[in-house]
């Protein structure tokens, strides 16, 4: 027993496979170190760990919603051919409906529990694959959009009941997020860094104007304003009507938002 014990830590050394395959690969080898990592060779399962270094730059967003709560998730592939497949494709919904039934949005954990599925669909498509991220979102109510299974969007309302013409208005909102990349929904969300960050990009252009230091304030805070509502959901112009603000229209339908969230294969 402590012998087997001493070749599957050996034989997981040498292949990077997990426990059971090692001890399996063994048994079926009688032992024989050579012999089991053919086997597992053979069994694709060496294949699928050899492809795990390659890049991937493609993938898919998938959402799942159950009440009040909302997932969507980010797999990815080496090449669109893939990603295209249903075996991709459902193993995607899979891990977004598993992680929504459990409650689970740490993605390590995820990719913990399928890491076997993961290396046999890797094995099968003879591509890597990667669960790369997930993202939680609550509300009482919460509507989803998903763009060409690129880009996806949850957005949620404290409303408990909506009509027809209110999930509609949702829904636009989403559409909304999808082609203007809100960071937060209000000013009071802005994320302090970015405010600082983007501060000190606007007093070095400012320096080089070369006009007073009192005018150069005024240029300063006129450009954060419009860089914080460019970049605030509420008071951006609604996509599909620049006329009024996201803001107007919500009202127009008596929609109240408490929340969104964005996710975009290959942006952070």
């Amino acid at each position: 027993m402590d012998n087997l014990l001493i070749l599957i830590k050996e034989l997981r050394k040498k292949t990077g496979s997990g426990l059971m395959d090692c001890k399996k690969a063994l048994i079926q080898s009688h032992g024989d170190l050579k012999k089991a990592i053919d086997y597992l060779r053979t069994s694709g399962i060496c294949l699928a760990l050899n492809k795990s270094s390659n890049k991937t730059k493609e993938g898919c967003v998938f959402s799942f919603i159950n009440n009040s709560i909302g997932f969507l998730l980010e797999l990815n592939a080496e090449t669109d051919f893939v990603t295209n497949t249903m075996e991709f494709k459902n193993f995607g919904q899979d891990l977004v409906n598993y992680a929504g039934q459990k409650n689970i949005d740490d993605i390590s954990s995820l990719q913990k529990i399928f890491k076997k599925k993961l290396l046999e669909l890797i094995n099968k498509v003879s591509e890597n694959i990667i669960i790369h991220r997930i993202k939680k979102i609550s509300g009482n109510h919460i509507v989803s959009y998903i763009h060409m299974n690129k880009i996806g969007v949850l957005v949620t309302s404290p409303l408990v009941k909506l009509s027809s013409e209110q999930k509609e208005c949702m829904k636009n909102i989403a559409m909304h997020i999808v082609a203007s990349n809100p960071l937060c929904l209000k000013k009071e969300d802005m994320p302090k860094r970015i405010i600082d960050h983007e501060f000190l990009i606007q007093t070095e252009v400012a320096k080089k104007i070369g006009k007073p230091p009192l005018l150069l304030d005024r240029i300063i805070a006129g450009r954060m304003k419009k860089f914080i509502n460019n970049n605030t959901l509420l008071d951006q112009n609604f996509a599909m009507d620049n006329k009024k603000s996201v803001q107007e229209y919500l009202k127009e339908h008596n929609v109240v938002l408490s929340n969104f969230i964005r996710l975009q294969i290959g942006v952070k």
